[in-house]
């Protein structure tokens, strides 16, 4: 070989020895899409965003928005303007009706042209929330304690809750106003006290979420109702005996009652009784019914055992029975449990004890006098 062949030999192992060899290519990453609102109404805008990570260099990223019916699709460029990988969209318009949603993914491609894209993402369009509540009771007594639950749909749409929706409650022809906000999944609950008016009301429940709403009216009937009210008799619990020791069998008593102006039928009767140690008694008893005014008297026992106790009595523990007020049925005694004591010696065994130890000394006595001869010592 030549020196001039020698020498491009040389200059060609000395580029491949300072040029890398390409990488593989490795897509732009998409991660963290969000869109808002979540539920656009008719010709509100709508904002989408994505995390977007690209190591081949800065890349173009585009949401593509299809409006349903039919798929016609505009894609609207993303950028980012923080220079933080969060890319954001122009306003995009939430078409009016009779267009009822968009499909829209975002891609990204690097200079490289490597793409990636998301799998595509519904989005509903709604004008109205669809409110369904329940009372419980339907029917009450005048001042009693009513709850209402339901929950918010968009569009009659179970699968697009009204998540995070302000819920207001008015009881039409009263100042009576309040309100709530659904959870995650479009439910709400609330209590309240049904007017002092013996009358038929309307509750007027209605969800809001920025222009779109709905409502629903409920019939409130406030009249007087024949129901039973049963309770833990007022004084009729009862430990005994008063002081307890340990070991000892302990006798509970309670009387129920039914106060109410109609009767009851079967029910259960619940007792505990727990402490630091945990449960000492658990037992339930059947009741047949009540009539009005009537009074069924229970019994239990329990061996104690040392510490401080609590005797819980909870009636219609099933909650089979519906009543006037529910807020009286649990009645609590607290009591306490003495340690064994220690047993004494008996009186007949001390005087035993001494007898003996006096009848001892006596033997010894006679047994060192008749080694001595029975003189005394000088």
């Amino acid at each position: 070989m030549g020196s001039r062949g020698l020498a491009f030999l040389i200059l060609l192992v000395a580029l491949v020895a300072v040029v890398p060899i390409t990488s593989r290519a490795v897509n732009p990453t998409i991660s963290n899409v969000t869109w808002t609102p979540w539920v656009p109404a008719h010709g509100e805008y709508v904002t989408v965003e994505a995390d977007v990570s690209s190591p081949g260099g800065p890349p173009n990223v585009t949401a593509s928005w299809c409006v349903l019916p039919p798929f016609t699709c505009i894609p609207f460029m993303m950028l980012d303007p923080e220079g933080d990988g969060r890319y954001t969209s122009a306003p995009i318009y939430a078409a009016d009706e009779p267009f009822t949603g968009a499909h829209f993914n975002v891609s990204a491609v690097d200079p490289g042209n490597n793409l990636t894209f998301t799998p595509e993402i519904y989005v509903q369009f709604a004008n109205t929330i669809t409110v369904d509540a329940t009372l419980t009771p339907a029917v009450a007594q005048p001042g009693e304690s009513i709850s209402v639950s339901g929950s918010a749909v968009y569009q009659n749409n179970s699968s697009v809750p009204a998540k995070f929706t302000r819920v207001d409650f008015r009881i039409l022809g009263t100042p009576s106003m309040w309100f709530t906000v659904t959870d995650g999944t479009g439910a709400f609950a609330s209590n309240f006290d049904a007017p002092l008016g013996v009358e038929s009301y309307i509750l007027r429940i209605t969800a809001t979420n920025r222009t779109i709403s709905g409502s629903e009216d409920r019939t409130l009937d406030v009249a007087i109702v024949s129901r039973p009210d049963l309770i833990v008799a007022s004084g009729s619990l009862k430990v005994d005996p008063n002081s307890i020791t340990a070991g000892q069998t302990v006798a509970i008593s309670v009387g129920i009652q039914n106060r109410g102006t109609a009767a009851a039928g079967a029910f259960s009767v619940l007792i505990t009784v727990s402490g630091p140690a945990g449960t000492g008694l658990n037992r339930s008893w059947l009741v047949p019914g009540l009539a009005v005014g009537g009074r069924e008297n229970l019994s239990a026992s329990w061996v104690a055992t040392e510490g401080v106790w609590t005797v819980t009595i909870l009636v219609d523990a099933a909650h089979q029975i519906s009543e006037i007020s529910e807020s009286n049925n649990v009645g609590e005694q607290s009591f306490g449990v003495a340690g064994s004591p220690q047993q004494a010696p008996s009186v007949t065994l001390m005087v035993g004890v001494a007898l003996l130890g006096i009848g001892v000394a006596a033997a010894a006595a006679f047994a060192y006098r008749r080694r001595t001869g029975g003189k005394k010592a000088p």
